[in-house]
């Protein structure tokens, strides 16, 4: 069983990111 919440808050690190990158 994989925790959803924790693939969630990963995601949103990565798109924080790649955001961050971008600008």
């Amino acid at each position: 069983i994989l925790p959803i919440y924790f693939i969630h808050i990963y995601m949103n690190i990565i798109i924080n990111q790649l955001k961050h990158c971008l600008l």
